[in-house]
């Protein structure tokens, strides 16, 4: 600023308008500049040399105009500057000097030889005192002539933008509005900045004061409890691309021994993503059912008993067709069990049931401590809870591991059965899957089996029928207004003996 000041008025002694007042200026800029004296108003510079004077635009008027010229490639042209000069108005005569040129930007090598660009008249200005102190360092030599200001002339890359630049006078008469006003333009900052401070102690205070620390647990536990989510599900997709593996036999021609590898590689990676379902929150029901599901596949997989959904040949047959080749191809799987594979099943199947055990009492007391619920006589099933969805899965696997233990003839295997059976009776399964189950059980002749229930007289079926579906018209009726949540499923495997029958929902196991 003081610079620039400074040449302005060196500019202006050298002329005959020259005053007292002028030359105090340059000499007392000259010593703030050279740190003699302390950076302060300068007496008579305001009056000599404020923009929008009377005087001052008199003497710019006799100030004779610089010379400049402009080189774009081999070509110099000249126009001409006065103080007046804006950038908008030298693009211009530098445009009509080059019509040809396009888009350019304007360039000018300062004292220590560095390119500048200029883009205001500010910058103008500064080439302007350029020439002006040039010509200072040769009036020594005798020779007073103003040098030309040279530009350089070049292709811009970017397209040209409309030039805006505002007067001096313009913000000239803003700064002086301010004054007499008392305004300050950046007192909305402070302001801003003083809310934020005072906004910082409140939440510091409210931090800091005992009612924040359970505030924050809650937090803690649902975060907990989001990423345990996340990750169960996340151990759920391998689960999905596994069974995918075994869907894919009957298009593939595959045997189930050539894509155990990948089934294998994608159960280390569920099992990884549940487990770490469990550390993050070490009660989460999902994550021990998830485990659970896990080990009883590998179960399945380590004694060939993985079927297909849909096996070979059961493209386009019924439910019950595919019931049946599904039940014809698990006997002859289970006849290829030897005792070594048996033995390690065994192994996992214990794990598996571990696991549901684990789970039922992650979950609130009010369900894990729910009395069992009869069986059901009709087919209209009860709400199936998270406590009665572990049972089944624990059902399940017991189911299975009292096959596997019959077909390699070992002991007790009527004990799993019967504990099974006991599992689905506790869940509220329907008789009528129970004894399906059992009649597909391998050693279902040695199996004292429940007789098929007797088929109700038509007239008490239809009357148990209307009032069953009005039942259900009003249930469903209700659950539609309320839109509750639906409880989450088992992770889906392999064949299972019996599925719990979902009639409602619940909140989450978790959601305590």
């Amino acid at each position: 600023m003081y610079k620039q000041a400074l040449s302005d008025i060196q500019a202006l002694n050298k002329t005959q308008d020259a005053t007292p007042e002028t030359q105090s200026a340059e000499q007392r800029l000259k010593d703030i500049m050279s740190g003699k004296a302390k950076a302060g108003p300068i007496q008579g510079a305001r009056t000599a040399a404020k923009p929008g004077s009377a005087r001052q635009q008199q003497q710019q008027q006799q100030i004779p105009p610089f010379t400049a010229k402009c080189t774009f490639g081999d070509d110099t042209r000249v126009v001409y500057l006065t103080h007046n000069t804006t950038y908008a108005e030298l693009v211009n005569q530098v445009k009509q000097k080059f019509p040809n040129a396009g888009n350019i930007a304007i360039k000018y090598k300062d004292k220590d030889g560095d390119s500048v660009t200029v883009t205001s008249r500010n910058d103008i200005h500064a080439a302007m005192a350029e020439s002006l102190a040039a010509m200072e360092r040769r009036s020594g030599l005798g020779n007073v002539t103003i040098p030309p200001v040279r530009f350089e002339i070049v292709k811009a890359n970017d397209q040209a933008e409309e030039v805006f630049e505002l007067d001096d006078w313009l913000i000239d008469f803003a700064n002086l509005f301010r004054e007499h006003l008392g305004i300050g333009p950046d007192r909305h900052v402070d302001l801003h900045n003083e809310g934020w401070e005072k906004c910082t102690q409140a939440l510091d205070a409210a931090v800091q004061s005992e009612k924040a620390g359970p505030l924050f647990d809650q937090a803690a536990a649902r975060f907990a409890e989001v990423t345990a989510s996340g990750l169960y599900h996340w151990g759920n997709v391998h689960m999905c691309i596994a069974r995918k593996h075994v869907d894919s036999l009957a298009a593939s021609g595959k045997k189930v021994e050539d894509i155990i590898p990948d089934i294998k590689q994608e159960f280390d990676k569920a099992e990884e993503k549940y487990q770490d379902a469990l550390r993050y929150k070490s009660d989460f029901y999902d994550g021990a059912v998830g485990m659970g599901q896990l080990f009883f596949e590998r179960a399945k997989l380590h004694t060939g008993l993985l079927i297909p959904s849909t096996p070979a040949g059961a493209e386009g047959a019924s439910a019950k067709e595919i019931q049946d080749i599904t039940n014809q191809l698990m006997r002859e799987a289970l006849g290829k069990v030897t005792e070594d594979k048996a033995k390690v099943a065994e192994e996992l199947f214990d794990k598996a049931i571990e696991y549901f055990k684990s789970a039922i009492t992650m979950l609130p007391a009010e369900e894990a401590d729910a009395q069992p619920k009869p069986p059901a006589e009709n087919g209209e099933a009860e709400e199936i809870s998270f406590r009665a969805q572990a049972l089944v899965m624990w059902g399940n696997v017991l189911y299975e591991q009292s096959q596997v233990r019959a077909a390699v003839g070992g002991k007790n295997w009527k004990e799993l059965i019967d504990e099974a059976v006991a599992k689905f009776n506790e869940a509220g399964c329907q008789q009528s899957d129970i004894r399906t189950a059992l009649l597909n059980h391998l050693k279902k002749d040695e199996i004292e089996i429940p007789p098929e229930p007797e088929p109700e007289p038509e007239k008490e079926r239809a009357g148990k029928d209307e009032g069953q579906a009005a039942s259900k018209a009003e249930k469903a009726a209700a659950q539609e207004a309320s839109e509750p949540e639906k409880a989450p499923e088992a992770p889906k495997g392999g064949l299972t003996a019996l599925a719990p029958q979902k009639k409602g929902a619940k909140k989450g196991a978790n959601q305590k």
